[in-house]
This record gives structure tokens, sequence and C-alpha cells, in this order.
């Protein structure tokens, strides 16, 4: 059975339905929070889990929407539950090659991980009275220059920047802090060994594991003095 809250609080996740959100949303349901778990057409994982796990399903508020397009719908999944709501974990993301001087693939990418974190930021300012979080998901390999994944790149970093920003803006109401991870999962279109060589150059020639992951999330939900951090989980590749 999930852990007990002193009453049941309400964290919206992004991009929930698979990888690192699910992971996510799942640990947060165990903990003992109920979550609005937003998704765009990927959430088989999600509702498998709960299939197995029915001690959980009064507590997940599915949400089926494009951030980009359909964020009213967020607007009225949280309105029912404003008064409970504590954070919000911005998991949803873009992942493709795209030269900088394609500006609509730029355009998208900043949309989703930026111009939506700037939204969520502003929807837990209004609408929460009580201090609440925001984690975005940066990426721990934004440092170095990129060939292949040039908008994307950019648009992490100015995220990484927006970081800062919106704790400033957000303080004392909202805390605000970034979560970069590694490689934890293996990319979609790359194969295992691909996966496997990349761990290894690593400067711990290990990547995290979801458990860390998880860790480091509810170290960043939990620590109440932290605002404006970017917590990196990747085994050292951001320093190379």
């Amino acid at each position: 059975m999930h852990e007990s809250l002193p009453e049941k609080q309400t964290v919206l996740v992004t991009g929930a339905g698979r990888r690192l959100g699910f992971y996510a949303t799942t640990a947060l349901l165990k903990k003992g929070y109920r979550v609005i778990a937003n998704y765009r057409t990927t959430s088989q994982q999600l509702f498998a889990w709960l299939q197995d796990h029915p001690e959980y399903t009064s507590f997940l508020i599915p949400c089926q929407a494009d951030l980009q397009n359909e964020f009213d719908c967020i607007l009225d999944a949280v309105d029912s539950y404003a008064t409970s709501l504590v954070g919000c974990i911005h998991s949803a993301s873009q992942f493709y090659p795209a030269s900088l001087f394609d500006e609509d693939s730029f355009e998208s990418l900043y949309d989703i991980h930026c111009r939506i974190s700037i939204r969520l930021g502003k929807l837990l300012y209004t609408k929460t009275a009580s201090p609440t979080f925001l984690i975005p998901m940066i990426d721990a390999q934004i440092e170095g220059l990129n060939q292949t994944y040039q908008a994307y790149r950019v648009s992490k970093l100015f995220l990484k920047e927006l970081i800062r920003q919106l704790a400033y803006t957000g303080a004392p109401r909202v805390r605000v802090n970034g979560l970069s991870p590694g490689t934890i999962l293996p990319p979609l279109h790359e194969s295992r060994e691909s996966f496997s060589g990349a761990q290894k150059k690593e400067l711990i020639p290990r990547s995290a594991t979801v458990e860390e992951f998880l860790n480091a999330l509810f170290y960043l939900i939990t620590a109440e003095s932290v605002t404006g951090q970017i917590l990196h989980v990747d085994g050292g590749s951001h320093c190379l």
C-alpha cells in the first residue's frame, strides 16, 4: 500500500505516459500523492501498470492533451484540485535531429521545453496559495556543441537559464529546480549496444539508475530551501 501523507496532495506530471515521466508518476502514487497524469498519445505503459496495481486507480487523473495546442485542458484538470496542488514535474519533451536553421523545428522544441515551463510556473503561481514546486527535465548532454541535435540542444540550454529566472520570479511561492538525467534509459532510436557504449564514456563508467533518478526527484520535491538549481544525475557526463 502507498505511504500516507498528512492529506492527499496533488502533483501534475507532463509526459506521464512513458519513460521517466511514467516512473515519476508511479513513484508519486506509491508515495501517497494524487497525480494528474498528462500525456499526448502514449499511455499504454501507464495503464498497463494500473491494471496490475488497481489500488492506485482512484488517485490517478488522466489528462490526454497536446500541451502546445490544448493547454486549456491542463487548466481545467488543475482547477478541480487547485487547493491540493503542490507541484508539477515537466517531463514532456521532443527529441529529434534538427538544424538551428530549421526554424519550425526550433520553435516547436522551444515551445515544449521553455514556453510550457513558463506557463506551468504561472499556473502554480496564480492558482495555488501554498508553496509549490516546478521541476522541468533538462538533459545532461547539452553543454558540448552537437551537429545533429542543434535545435534540441539550444532549446534545453535556454530552459537551463530559464529555470534560474523562474525561480527568482516565482519566489517564495514556487520553487523551481531542474533535473538533468543522463543515459538512464536508451533513446528510442538507438540500439542497446550504442546505449551501453554511451554509458561507458561517462566519468563514472555507469549512468544513474531509475531508482537514483527517483531519489534525486524526491529530494527536489521535499527540499524546501532549494530553488534555482540544476541537479545532474548522469555519471558526470555534463562535465565532459
